[in-house]
């Protein structure tokens, strides 16, 4: 198998009468390609996977609605662990060196032995954890609805400094080059000391930055509820251009190859020149994209919040639709929507639900998606079909 390269930051539920056909939908069955890790003994979340999952060494860990952060088997799905907190996990985990660390609506964020299972220690906030954690040089960074953006040491769990906003800090940090960049409710881009926690710039939208924000190249892309992607120079904070969709942006912007790829709630996927701002082309999914786009192989996958609840695959070059896969009911059901951001490793995409449940697809373009699955986890019993939609290049919009 050839180096892939990978970027970020269904099953159907029949009821009654069995399959529904859409009008330009084509539908397979994937049977006995489908494997259910639950019959392997694996997670059995009863609350929505918000978390977005991280593959490390063989290990999926992610959190749940329920309180618990799991570490399953890749393969199989077989749940190694699970560590419990006592609120929603929405903080998507990071894996560094044995550790895994996650945030917590209990307002604490935790470092878990990724072996164990067993907690070293945790470091208390004062409101929820919505912020995913970044991990650099032995510090752990990480924001809190308390309005503070953490420096947090990643052997002790002891507080290196706190730098205050005005507002809850649902964007989760990136760093670059020594620089901690972070949005906050309070409609500003922070560009913050690495070492010292003291500010060096600060760049106003007209609402909250809960994207979080994407370093290539001198400039930092972020979305603002403003309903615009911005690209502001790292070193001094000034605006380079600005992309204006229909809604907000809530998702965290993707940057390959001199494009930058990002949802908006408009229901729109768009690709936009890294340099000039202009658009390449959009694509129109069926609901809300904050989602973040993760790219691999020239392919951009990402979901939405739809009552259906969908798994897109979208040419990254030209904006054609590839497939979707659609977990939950199909009966256009809130709790199938999909929030999480996938994670693609080795060809396979890791993708949370609403329903509960954590799915892992084929993410091989050149198959149809309803054969040769590599697996699903289902946890609240799915009966193992696919729904699978060919697309036409009819769903990009060229610029």
């Amino acid at each position: 198998m050839g180096e892939k390269r990978f970027y970020r930051r269904t099953i159907l539920k029949l009821a009654g009468a069995g399959i529904v056909w859409f009008a330009g939908f084509s539908i397979s069955t994937a049977g006995d390609d489908i494997v259910d890790w639950e019959e392997q003994g694996g997670l059995e979340a009863d609350r929505p996977i918000q978390s977005s999952p991280a593959v490390v060494d063989g290990t999926v860990f992610a959190g749940s609605w329920n309180g618990n952060l799991y570490a399953m088997d890749a393969e199989t799905g077989t749940e190694q662990w699970r560590f419990g907190t006592d609120d929603r996990v929405t903080s998507s985990p990071a894996v560094v060196d044995g550790t895994v660390f996650v945030g917590s609506w209990d307002g604490n964020l935790y470092a878990v032995d990724t072996e164990t299972g067993t907690e070293r220690w945790h470091f208390e906030t004062d409101a929820q954890v919505d912020s995913s954690p970044t991990v650099a040089d032995g510090t752990v960074f990480v924001g809190s609805n308390d309005a503070t953006l953490y420096a947090v040491n990643a052997e002790t769990g002891t507080e290196r400094w706190g730098f205050d906003t005005d507002e809850a800090v649902q964007s989760s940090p990136t760093v670059a080059d020594g620089t901690v960049f972070v949005g906050s409710n309070d409609a500003t881009l922070y560009a913050v000391d690495a070492e010292t926690g003291t500010e060096r710039w600060g760049f106003d939208t007209d609402e909250a930055v809960q994207s979080s924000p994407t370093v290539a190249d001198g400039t930092v892309f972020v979305g603002s509820n403003d309903a615009t992607l911005y690209a502001v120079d790292a070193e001094t904070g000034a605006e380079q251009w600005h992309f204006e969709t229909g809604d907000r942006v809530q998702s965290s912007p993707t940057v390959v190859d001199g494009t930058v790829f990002v949802g908006s709630n408009d229901t729109n996927l768009y690709a936009v020149n890294a340099e000039t701002g202009t658009k390449q082309w959009r694509f129109e999914a069926d609901d809300w994209i904050d989602s973040s786009p993760t790219v691999a192989d020239d392919t951009v996958f990402f979901g939405t919040r739809s009552l259906e609840g969908n798994l897109y695959a979208v040419n990254a070059e030209s904006g054609a639709g590839q497939w979707r896969f659609r977990p939950g009911s199909g009966l256009f059901d809130p709790d199938d929507a999909v929030a999480s951001s996938p994670t693609v490793v080795d060809s396979s995409v890791f993708v949370g639900s609403a329903n509960g449940n954590l799915y892992v697809v084929d993410a091989d373009t050149d198959r149809s998606p309803g054969f040769g699955v590599l697996g699903a986890l289902a946890g609240l019993g799915a009966t193992g079909y696919l729904l699978n939609r060919r697309f036409d290049d009819r769903d990009a919009e060229a610029d």
